[in-house]
Order: C-alpha cells, then sequence, then structure tokens
C-alpha cells in the first residue's frame, strides 16, 4: 500500500494549501514561484554524486531517499514538495504541470500527456532525454497518462503495473502460488436483480486508485458511481493485512520483508492506509507462499508477452488468517512499507540498503541475513483531525525522543480535517499479537502539547 495520494486527501489546490508544493524557484510550467520562506534545510547532494533518475508519484520522498542512497541522482516530480523530498533531490517539480491540473488528465480536455507538446516541454525542462524514469509511489488516477511517454523506466511501465491489476492475471498468479483470490464480480453483475440477496460483506474497489482510497463498503442499495470504469464489487475478506516487499530482475524474485500494514477511516473510506510496522515474522509455510507469490508474479510477466519482464521493487498486499494467504493486489512500483524493510537492513548490516540495489548484491546480503530486532519500526501517518494551519518556523523547535518526523509541509500550509501532516516513524515494542502501538501514544500526545497545538493543531494517527 502506499500513503494516500494528495489530489484525494486534499480539499483544495496546492496554491490554497499554503503553497505546500511549490518549490521556491520557478516552476518547469512557467507559473511564479511562491513568496513563502524557504525551508531551512540542508543542501542535497551534487548531481555529480550519481546517474540522474526521474521519479514520479503522489508523494516520492521515500522513494528519493532510497534512489539516493543507491546511488543515484533523483529528480522529483510529486504532488507535495515536502520538505524532506527537497532535501533528498536535485530538483522538484508539481506533478500538476505534467499529467493536467487535477493529476487525472481525462478531467480535462486540454491536459497534457507525455505524448502532446505540452507534456514532452515539461519533461524536456525537467531532466536531459536520457534520463530514465522510475514510478516512485502511488496516483489515485493511475498512471495511464504515462504509457505513451517514450522514456526509459528503470523499474516496472505504467502499461505493465496497469496489466498486474488484471483481475484474470491476479486470479492466475494466486492460483499458481497455492494462495486464495477473493471472489470477484463486475459491476454488471452487483446490479442484477437476481443478484441482490446474496450480498453479506463486500466491498466495492476501484483497481487504478491506491493508498486504499478507492476501498469503500459495496451498498447495493447506493451503489458509488463507476466514473472511468475501473470498479468492481469484491467480497470482504477478514485477518491480518500485511504488505510484502519483493526485487526482480525479470529472472529472480526476492522477498526481502513482509510488513503489517495499518489503515484508517476519512470520511466515508474506511480503509485509508495510515501507515506500518515491521519487518514481521512469519511461520515458514506462509513465508514460503509469499515467496511463491512473487515469483509467480515474475513469471506470469515474463511468460505473457503482452507484459514482458518486470524490474525492480514490486509489493504485494495480503490477507493472513490462521494459516491462509488470500492475495488483494500486486503493485508494480514502490510501495509504502518498503522504506521500514530498508531501515531494517541498513540497521542490522551497518551499511546504506535500497531495494533500488542490484538483485546480485541483495543476494549477498540475504546469505548473512540478519536476527529481527526486538523491536518493530513503525511508521504511522499523522492526519489533521480539525482545521489547522500548520507554521514550519515553530516546527524547527518540536523534538520527539526516539522518533523522527517527516513529510512535513516546507512553508505555512492550511489543513482540512482528514488531510495527511506528516509521517512519524519510530521504534515499537513487540508484543505476541504484532507490536505494542499503545508506546506510540505519548509521542502523539507530544506533538499535540498545548503550545505546539497553536500552530500545529489537533493531530493524531487515529
Amino acid at each position: 500500500m502506499q500513503p494516500p495520494d494528495p489530489k484525494e486527501l486534499k480539499g483544495r489546490s496546492p496554491e490554497a494549501a499554503g503553497d505546500r508544493s511549490k518549490h521556491e524557484s520557478e516552476s518547469i510550467d512557467g507559473r511564479q514561484p511562491s513568496s513563502r520562506p524557504r525551508a531551512s534545510v540542508a543542501a542535497p547532494p551534487s548531481p555529480s554524486s550519481g546517474d540522474q533518475v526521474l521519479l514520479i508519484g503522489g508523494s516520492v520522498r521515500a522513494a528519493a531517499e532510497s534512489a539516493r542512497r543507491a546511488g543515484y541522482a533523483p529528480v522529483a516530480v510529486d504532488g507535495f514538495g515536502d520538505r524532506e523530498t527537497l532535501v533528498a533531490c536535485d530538483a522538484w517539480h508539481p506533478i500538476d504541470a505534467f499529467c493536467g491540473g487535477s493529476g487525472n488528465p481525462r478531467e480535462r480536455e486540454d491536459a497534457q500527456t507525455p505524448g502532446d507538446t505540452g507534456g514532452q516541454d515539461c519533461f524536456a525542462k525537467a531532466v536531459s532525454p536520457e534520463t530514465p524514469v522510475i514510478i516512485g509511489g502511488g496516483l489515485v488516477s493511475g498512471f495511464r497518462w504515462l504509457e505513451s511517454c517514450p522514456r526509459r523506466f528503470l523499474t516496472a511501465t505504467p502499461r505493465q503495473i496497469r496489466s498486474l491489476q488484471s483481475l484474470p492475471i491476479l486470479r492466475r498468479i494466486a492460483h499458481e502460488a497455492g494462495a486464495r483470490f477473493p471472489q470477484t464480480v463486475s459491476r454488471t453483475d452487483a446490479f442484477a436483480p437476481s443478484s441482490s440477496g446474496r450480498w453479506g460483506r463486500w466491498l466495492t474497489k476501484n483497481a487504478v486508485s491506491c493508498g486504499g482510497l478507492g476501498v469503500r463498503w459495496h451498498d447495493h442499495a447506493n451503489p458509488q458511481p463507476d466514473r472511468d470504469g475501473a470498479s468492481y464489487i469484491q467480497a470482504y475478506v477478514s485477518g491480518r493485512l500485511v504488505g510484502a516487499s519483493y526485487l526482480t530482475d525479470g529472472e529472480r524474485s526476492l522477498c526481502l520483508g513482509t510488513c503489517r500494514l495499518l489503515r484508517t477511516r476519512i470520511g466515508d473510506r474506511p480503509f485509508v492506509f495510515a501507515g506500518a510496522f515491521g519487518p514481521i515474522e512469519l511461520p515458514s509455510d506462509l513465508q514460503s507462499r509469499i515467496e511463491a507469490l512473487g515469483s509467480a508474479v515474475v513469471r506470469q510477466c515474463r511468460q505473457d508477452p503482452k507484459i514482458g519482464p518486470i524490474r525492480g521493487p514490486f509489493n504485494i498486499d495480503l490477507i493472513v488468517n490462521q494459516g491462509r494467504v488470500t492475495m488483494l493486489e500486486v503493485n508494480a512500483r514502490w510501495s509504502g512499507s518498503m522504506e521500514l524493510v530498508e531501515r531494517t537492513w541498513s540497521e542490522s548490516l551497518d551499511l546504506p540498503c535500497s531495494l533500488f540495489d542490484p538483485v546480485d548484491l541483495w543476494l549477498e546480503r540475504l546469505r548473512t541475513y540478519p536476527k529481527c530486532s526486538h523491536d518493530y519500526t513503525l511508521k504511522r501517518i499523522c492526519f489533521a483531525r480539525r482545521r489547522l494551519r500548520f507554521d514550519p518556523s515553530r516546527f524547527e523547535s518540536l523534538t520527539v525522543p526516539n522518533a523522527h518526523l517527516t513529510d512535513t509541509p516546507g512553508g505555512p500550509t492550511s489543513f482540512d480535517p482528514g488531510e495527511p501532516v506528516a509521517t512519524l516513524i519510530t521504534k515499537v515494542r513487540r508484543n505476541r499479537v504484532g507490536c505494542d502501538l499503545r508506546s506510540v501514544r505519548p509521542l502523539r500526545r507530544r506533538i499535540a502539547t498545548p503550545e505546539l497545538c497553536q500552530h500545529f493543531g489537533n493531530v493524531g494517527s487515529r
């Protein structure tokens, strides 16, 4: 799963939200720079430190930090332009300039795509023609607008990402790996009068959405509109939601860690991604099935000429319940829990580890696989509980013991209830059911102390 896309949770444009997604320098679409004060952040490494790569996604901060550790010089295209993204990247550009206004080019007749002159100009002004592209996170409208992009992709292409959202392909992968796949029906079948008596706990899902934003409880009497033709109805499966992180070179698949995924309710969306903790240890039989799923994905892509071999990191979301593994979706791109896997490997080996590192390097690391530590790493997204305005100049004085706050805005920013404000990363104790989230409560209270509420507001991770 991926952190919520700004286009879906933000109630206004980035400009109206305090220019959170504006870099101080003029953007590539010719708009005037923001007048907000520049954040006091360290200068990023020189572009000469590695090969330049263009990262595109709703929020690419974690992927950019990973690419930097792998030796790349990242240039970011996302919807936030947070302080930590600017530190990790050589340059930042707003994604609206690339895909046309709202992040969904189909919503405007004049929207730019990479195949149009305007879209080509955006790419040409951002990076050189030889610079490859990486999908560095999810986007609520998907990446179909990028399928005509003539540039080279270092990881899975937008077309491959969409192909792995196909329900028949997902069923085939799950069957081959000995996993389950939830009962799924089309919207046409869902609204047939003869089927109205069989609905129990069902979900309406959107195949191209991300971060749980396209998942709602299915209401047969009042169905959600299917604006883009990508919705379907799927049976709800109870159990523990986990995300497995893989790396492939097109031939081999390595499962590098599995994390428990956390969710929260935002308005009428009850399954919004709220973070993760891990990596977790699983019984050997479950671990074998999860590894088999990764191999099945790679094999399916290699054997299907319409997809072709995928390379780089990918993620599979699963439900684990009483020894059963149910596959929900495959995300052939960077995903939200991957930075926890990288952090654990980096701390255990005392080396900078990245899922953009070569497979052969990871195979060498696997030969000396470290024992899991006594604590998990927790990533928790903090959402605004009420309307607030964030002042980063006062935020500089905030210190949270044994924790790290990231994804923070670089300028004064207004937030509506339910909007993501920042991400808390810390260590949490293990217990018999996974991890002790109660240890995070003092940190949440520290963030929302009375003196900080004046500029930070009432913030919680729900």
